[in-house]
């Protein structure tokens, strides 16, 4: 999996100005004990950079998918928005994180991680086949512009159809994410420059650590409480 010193290119500058929202997606397998912890942060960062927020988790849009699917609902919920970020509930945000909206290109989608498409999904789709990228998005942190919402689009056609494609059902969004960057050629950049305050908390959990006491270590670094 690469990270985000990989895709790290640099971006431009980009204008303050722009509607703004922060979607957070709230996800089942998040210990309430860690979003007391995350979802604070994320809040005060939308406050800091000007955005909206919107929840999604509360209400399903597309019950025949895995809930992570749900962040699909910002094909929808984002339009009219100039920049849209989605955020899963098992990410930090520090205090002196910039706003992403000032570094990933308007025509591009930031990231802060993604992995290798064929080694995860069936990528047996002219789409694939054609972009020939190899390349998932780490749904965690995804921003879009106005530019790039075609990444949102929800997958068309039958549902178990497209579960069939995928090895794991949470692997669900990011399979319809990396379908549509295939699709629409989207260009991709790194959301902030390596060292940034942002760490993905539940990979504390996938390597045996105490996902929580791991979370208020790392915002203690980051000078918080």
């Amino acid at each position: 999996m690469k990270g985000i010193a990989q895709l790290w290119g640099g971006g431009r500058a980009q204008c303050l100005m722009g509607k703004k929202c922060v979607h957070i997606v709230r996800k089942q397998n998040v210990p309430e004990e860690l979003r007391v912890i995350t979802e604070p942060l994320i809040m005060d960062y939308a406050r800091r950079i000007g955005a909206d927020v919107n929840l999604i988790g509360t209400m399903r849009a597309f019950p025949d998918y895995p809930p992570t699917y749900e962040r699909m609902q910002i094909f929808a919920a984002g339009r009219g928005y100039d920049w849209n970020i989605c955020v899963d509930t098992d990410i930090l945000l520090g205090p002196e994180l910039v706003d992403a909206t000032t570094v990933v290109p308007r025509e591009a989608v930031g990231l802060i991680m993604n992995y290798s498409a064929s080694q995860n999904f069936s990528v047996d789709h002219r789409f694939f086949r054609r972009d020939g990228r190899d390349f998932v998005p780490v749904e965690s942190f995804i921003i879009s512009s106005d530019w790039t919402h075609d990444l949102w689009e929800p997958l068309r056609g039958g549902t178990m159809a497209h579960m069939a494609m995928v090895f794991y059902e949470h692997q669900i969004a990011e399979y319809a994410l990396a379908l549509n960057i295939a699709k629409c050629g989207l260009k991709v950049a790194g959301a902030f420059p390596s060292g940034s305050q942002i760490a993905r908390a539940s990979a504390d959990t996938e390597r045996g650590i105490d996902v929580v006491a791991s979370a208020r270590a790392i915002v203690r670094e980051w000078g918080g409480v």
